[in-house]
């Protein structure tokens, strides 16, 4: 029997269809709270690059919550039930701590310059 922990589904995001993406931003990876189980396993797997300081391609990640949209500069911690990141805010960047539970959508994209 498959543990459902390692399923995963990616899907393919074409941006002209979800209004709430940037039109400049193009998106290279989309995972939905509907298709997909978040749990540190699936961060520590998918989304590594993202751990402890932003990747230097240039791609930003995106959690999506019932609150809203966070745009993630780096993941700081991840454990059993939740993660904790570091998201720009006003003052600068602020850390907050998301539970797995909570998460809606979670995007990996690039933000074309316009």
């Amino acid at each position: 029997m498959a543990n459902i922990e390692d399923a995963t589904h990616i899907t393919e995001l074409d941006t002209r269809m979800e209004p709430e993406v940037e039109p400049s931003a193009q998106v290279h990876e989309c995972y939905r709270a509907s298709e997909t189980r978040f749990s540190g396993k699936f961060f520590a797997d998918y989304l590594a690059r993202f751990y402890k300081e932003p990747p230097e391609d240039g791609r930003a990640l995106v959690l999506t919550t019932e609150e809203g949209a966070y745009p993630v500069h780096h993941i700081s911690d991840l454990s059993p039930e939740s993660m904790t990141i570091v998201y720009p805010s006003q003052e600068g960047l602020a850390e907050a701590s998301i539970p797995y539970r909570h998460l809606q959508e979670v995007r990996v994209q690039t933000t074309q310059i316009l």
